[in-house]
């Protein structure tokens, strides 16, 4: 112990930076890493906190003509499914959670409390197995008047008293709580609230999640069935043998993948953020053996005298690798009391996992264990070559690297500046494609145009519209069932004799089109008259459905008759991540389907108008008023991506920086060993700038190394992310020259200094310390 504390002092007396180097780059290393590893704990762990989770499967449609999946199905085809297929031990069906105002009949004064509603079948018990705290369960999905909700829920309407038994108030209909569960955690598909029973509804709704419960040695034989004539009828299995590219296949993904492999492919962003992490490690103890090295001209005769004295090799050994441990032991932590802080900060957002200390204390012990013991291994080098030198040598004082040792110290130094071009151009990469979807012209003006939404108001577009119009900055108006990027209505329905499997509807006002300038292309836009049910398809409907303009005046029954008026050109009214979809935009006679008011603004004196908006609001509801720009809303539906580009932006500068700290410790050990020969070269004439180039060669001829292995890296790392999109940006030549330009730059100013004090320190000065 006594020798591992004088080699601290000793290590700390030869150079402070070094040790605040050292400190500074594991603590910022080791609280970046912490933070992703507890996000990629909660990726991983996704959806697997159900008890049966490997045996859930959840629905999918699969449509070959145009590589979409659909999620959705009916009540009939779930329900056929379970009775044909003996290896389905049950299924449960959801509906997607609506926003509901709940109230307390029995109360003496009224107040709402927002929460979620769910529909589900009585399956849902079986399937997802929750927690049920207090209660009783039976039947409670098998008739109509009964709910399960959430222990959370369930203390913020009722505070401490007991739940069960109470009525809730929901609209006109009331439910009587049955039984409390235990909040589902976050990082699940299933969201908390209130479940209660699913109606039966027409087989032309295809608006339901289905998760079956299946043995996962079982689950390739009914994927295989659920595609069989048995379900889908001969006569469409025929139909797609003869025309495989309109197969629509039906596909069980497990409800385990989904979350990582699903829709959003969160494996690349989760991968990449563990890639990143374990670079940024790698950074850090390469920048620790890179220091230790550069210290041991001022450290080897000193270990040698304990040599002389008589101390095994094995101790000094030892006591040099406990000095890793020890540095690595106070930026631990450090870094907790970093992460403690990180949490409250604004970069925290980015991260959706709970990044307290306490609701992570099993992954953080298993990381800084696993730290811990990388700080052993990274050791051994500096540790056995430092102690490597014989006694007579090292007291003589001359020192030099090995042509070994230089090869493995330039390579790790190559690996820094490769990690630290490749991270620059992927995040530049993000930002790039993350301004190109922003910006992306979507088909219809969403610059300056505001939303409310009307859901559990009992506000009246029409005349909520009207007045607002009268305020010379409201230019106009008009109304949706949902919103761009998540209008979750879909059907399936035949038109001229032929079964439309699924397309996308979207219930609007008249004037709909024209407020956003979408195009009719054929036929007429919306009559103002609402006495039926009117329709207009996209031009990605004709073409995949194979119609003609002749189906324009035609009748077409959605919910109830109706007539097809026109086709629009294509717009992207959902993420960009895919490509259109068929589409029908449907003006429905009673006003039930508007929940959404869009107003579109002149832009001046937008803080007046604003207050001027919700002071008519006001007159209306006593709703919380909630007014929304379109843009921003759309901009949210890649969050996801954003966030990735904003962390891996935040990653790459800090491994520049702990990049930068090794480089310096490259420059000062090559200045320590060449002393000597800078002093004889300028005393045989050699001016200040040869001097330069002479210290600095070797790291240009790293640097370009590096660019090489870089390159290829990362243009594999972005072509693969990019194709999570349907649109994506033109991958620039120069985002990876620059990306080479800036850590050439960073590195030049890094070594100037201490390369200019060797090249200007006086010859005889030097040969003297030689």
């Amino acid at each position: 112990m006594q020798l591992l504390i004088n080699n601290l002092r000793q290590f700390i007396h030869s150079s402070k930076l070094m040790f605040l180097f050292i400190i500074l780059g594991f603590t910022v290393a080791f609280t970046a890493f912490l933070v992703i590893a507890i996000q990629v704990k909660y990726d991983f762990s996704y959806n697997k906190n159900f008890e049966k989770s490997d045996e859930i499967y959840r629905f999918n449609r699969y449509h070959h003509a145009n590589g979409n999946s659909y999620w959705t199905i009916n009540q009939d085809l779930a329900k056929e499914m379970e009775a044909k297929i003996p290896e389905i031990k049950s299924y449960a069906l959801l509906q997607e959670g609506k926003q509901v105002d709940v109230s307390l009949p029995a109360a003496s004064a009224k107040k709402e409390y927002p929460s979620l509603l769910m529909e589900a079948t009585p399956g849902f018990l079986e399937v997802f197995t929750p927690e049920i705290l207090s209660g009783n369960t039976q039947k409670i999905f098998d008739e109509k008047g009964k709910a399960l909700i959430s222990e959370k829920t369930a203390g913020r309407i009722f505070g401490d008293a007991n739940p069960i038994g109470q009525a809730l108030q929901i609209g006109e209909n009331t439910l009587s709580v049955m039984a409390v569960y235990k909040d589902f955690p976050k990082n699940c598909s299933l969201t908390n609230g209130i479940y209660t029973y699913m109606e039966p509804n027409s087989s032309n709704n295809w608006n339901y999640y289905c998760y079956f419960l299946i043995d996962p040695q079982n689950a390739p034989n009914v994927a295989h069935k659920i595609n069989s004539a048995d379900i889908l009828g001969e006569e469409t299995v025929q139909h797609y043998n003869s025309h495989p590219e309109e197969r629509v296949e039906f596909q069980l993904p497990a409800l385990e993948d989904l979350y990582l492999h699903g829709y959003n492919k969160r494996i690349h962003t989760t991968l990449g953020l563990l890639a990143v992490g374990v670079i940024l490690l790698a950074i850090a103890f390469i920048n620790y053996i890179n220091f230790s090295i550069s210290m041991a001209p001022g450290r080897i005769k000193n270990i040698n005298i304990h040599k002389i004295f008589g101390i095994e090799r094995s101790r000094l050994r030892l006591a040099i690798l406990s000095e890793g441990v020890a540095f690595t032991a106070l930026a631990l932590v450090l870094s907790l009391v970093c992460l403690h802080f990180f949490k409250s900060t604004s970069l925290a957002s980015n991260f959706v996992a709970d990044l307290s200390i306490a609701g992570n204390g099993q992954m953080i012990a298993a990381t800084v264990a696993g730290i811990v013991l990388l700080s052993f291994l990274a050791g051994i080098y500096p540790a056995l070559y430092i102690t490597s030198f014989g006694e007579a040598f090292a007291m003589k004082g001359s020192f030099t690297l090995s042509p070994k040792g230089v090869v493995l110290r330039n390579s790790l130094i190559v690996f820094q500046f490769a990690a630290s071009i490749a991270l620059i151009c992927i995040a530049s990469m993000i930002t790039l494609q993350n301004y190109y979807v922003k910006n992306y012209s979507w088909g219809f003006q969403k610059e300056n145009i505001a939303y409310l939404s009307l859901l559990n108001t009992q506000v009246d577009d029409e005349l909520l519209g009207d007045e607002l119009k009268q305020n010379g900055a409201i230019i106009d108006y008009t109304s949706s069932w949902n919103l761009p990027g998540r209008i979750g209505m879909s059907w399936s329905r035949e038109l001229e004799g032929k079964y439309i499997d699924y397309f996308t509807v979207w219930p609007v006002t008249p004037n709909f089109l024209d407020f956003f300038g979408v195009k009719v292309v054929a036929g007429n836009d919306f009559p103002k008259e609402r006495d039926r049910e009117k329709i207009i398809f996209n031009e990605e409907f004709m073409k995949v459905n194979g119609f003609t303009e002749d189906i324009i005046g035609k009748e077409f029954e959605g919910f109830s008759p109706g007539d097809i008026v026109g086709v629009v050109e294509n717009i992207h009214f959902e993420s960009l991540h895919e490509s259109i979809k068929p589409m029908a935009f449907v003006v429905f006679p009673n006003k039930e389907y508007y929940n959404y008011v869009y107003l579109k603004l002149s832009g001046d004196h937008l803080p007046a108008t604003i207050a001027q908006i919700e002071k008519t609001w006001k007159k209306f509801t006593d709703k919380p008023f909630d007014l929304t720009f379109l843009d921003a809303s759309m901009d949210a539906l890649y969050k996801n991506e954003t966030n990735t580009g904003n962390l891996i932006s935040v990653v790459a500068l800090i491994s520049v920086l702990i990049a930068m700290m090794g480089v310096y410790g490259l420059v000062l050990l090559n200045t320590r060993y060449k002393t000597k020969e800078i002093a004889i070269r300028k005393i045989n004439g050699a001016t200040e700038e040869e001097i330069l180039q002479l210290l600095n060669r070797n790291m240009l001829w790293m640097l370009a190394v590096s660019f090489v292995i870089a390159v290829p890296a990362a243009y594999a790392v972005i072509q693969n992310w990019l194709g999570n999109f349907a649109y994506k940006a033109a991958v620039p030549w120069w985002l990876f020259i620059g990306s080479g330009v800036i850590v050439l730059l960073i590195s030049a100013i890094t070594v100037s200094w201490q390369s200019w004090r060797a090249a200007t320190a006086n010859p005889v000065d030097s040969l003297k310390i030689e």
